[in-house]
């Protein structure tokens, strides 16, 4: 409490010093937020009155919709101020020392041009731009979601649309129950054996001698045939190891993202997408391997070993194969121990999530055409990964960029830049 001004005995007591105390606690307490609470709380019931007395609407009603509208109109504030913070420069240049300023101005007055058109388009975007849905939905279990419409509203220079161009966004995050899916495997497994010793009890004395001429006959083969069957358990074995490296890779969350377009409500059209396959519940540590180039180079491997085990089988006879798979078991195994000691020390050491990613240029194209917008490729994309509908933890714009601008050293170098 504010200590009191007056230095008299008898003002203490009094009842005008006391009201003085409880409006100094009060003004020292209040902070601007809660004065701007207050401001909103007037504004909310004056709103209120004048419906109730004017429409004779219900206040829940009224209530509901200011809720549902504020909310819009805060998403859509956020994908504004998103875009003001120009964070893949297309609007401004990045800044430099005080003493290179004036040489960068003069060299790079192309650049600047294309920046000051970039913010006339952008300006022009913001000003179209409005969000018609936005739901963010997050549960206990890891679960979450993110599903938004932002409409494009026709300004009279958009071509071949008669009322607005939209965007659909679709953030999708979801946790993988893989102990169901271990469970009923091993349940399946479990029934295959049962009825695989069923059958060979059903065996008879006749079917055994059967058997038995059947082998004695198998071991006649020549020496061709072996090394033909020994080929195929190689090939087989390549194939089975090929299979149990991608089923080691078990994500435990699955994370989607996807921007779709439709022309005056019509059909949508993908522009680009993003799937993630992550080990954990948050981004791998390590750095994310893309599925395609993953596959690609499994690929490669799995046909240099095909090529190098047939090239290993002759006719001069089985011995000589037996001798030299003892030589790559043994290899392998030590390939093995290695990465059964990395697992134990660090666990998922070493692994990253994978990643894919899928771009429509044609869409994206026909996405410029539609605004009759003057920007390239590359900056639309940039654009559309300003717009924060997404979870920023999982990086989908580092994703999208690293597929498509990595390989072409011509697209990378005119960041920003105009048709």
């Amino acid at each position: 409490m504010l200590p009191c001004t007056n230095s008299s005995s008898s003002c203490c007591a009094s009842a005008t010093c006391s009201a003085a105390k409880l409006s100094n606690v009060d003004s020292a307490l209040s902070s601007p937020s809660d004065t701007l609470k207050h401001a909103a709380k007037a504004s909310l019931a004056s709103f209120l009155s004048t419906r109730l007395s004017s429409n004779g609407d219900i206040a829940q009603d009224v209530y509901r919709a200011m809720r549902d509208e504020a909310h819009l109109l805060l998403e859509r504030q956020m994908i504004l101020d998103a875009l003001e913070s120009d964070p893949f420069e297309l609007m401004r240049v990045s800044s430099g020392g005080s003493e290179s300023e004036e040489e960068e101005v003069e060299v790079d007055e192309s650049v600047l041009l294309d920046k000051k058109k970039n913010r006339e388009m952008i300006d022009r975007f913001k000003n179209m731009m409005s969000v018609i849905s936005c739901e963010r939905t997050t549960t206990l279990e890891g679960y979450s979601s993110i599903r938004a419409i932002v409409e494009l509203k026709n300004d009279g220079m958009m071509r071949g649309v008669n009322d607005n161009v939209r965007l659909h966004f679709t953030f999708v995050r979801e946790p993988q129950q893989n102990d169901t899916a271990n469970n009923e495997t091993s349940e399946g497994e479990a029934v295959l054996n049962r009825d695989a010793d069923i059958e060979e009890s059903n065996y008879t004395a006749d079917d055994a001698g059967k058997r038995k001429r059947n082998d004695q006959n198998s071991e006649k083969c020549n020496k061709r045939t072996c090394t033909q069957q020994q080929d195929e358990t190689d090939v087989d074995e390549i194939s089975n190891d090929a299979d149990n490296n991608n089923e080691s890779f078990t994500p435990k969350t699955i994370v989607t993202y996807k921007i779709d377009m439709s022309v005056d409500y019509g059909q949508m059209e993908t522009l680009l997408g993003v799937d993630i396959y992550a080990l954990g519940e948050h981004p791998s540590v390590e750095e994310a391997v893309p599925m395609m180039h993953e596959e690609d180079g499994e690929d490669e491997m799995s046909d240099d070993d095909e090529e190098g085990d047939k090239s290993n089988t002759d006719c001069n006879g089985v011995e000589e194969e037996r001798e030299a798979l003892p030589q790559c078991n043994d290899d392998f195994e030590e390939i093995e121990m290695a990465d059964s000691d990395d697992s134990a020390q660090g666990g998922d050491a070493g692994k990253g999530d994978r990643f894919g990613v899928f771009v429509d240029p044609q869409c994206i194209v026909g996405f410029l055409d539609r605004l009759n917008m003057n920007l390239n490729e590359q900056s639309v994309i940039y654009l559309l990964l300003t717009i924060p509908l997404y979870e920023h933890e999982w990086d989908m714009s580092g994703f999208v960029l690293s597929s498509m601008f990595d390989d072409d050293d011509g697209m990378s170098e005119g960041d920003g830049s105009t048709k």
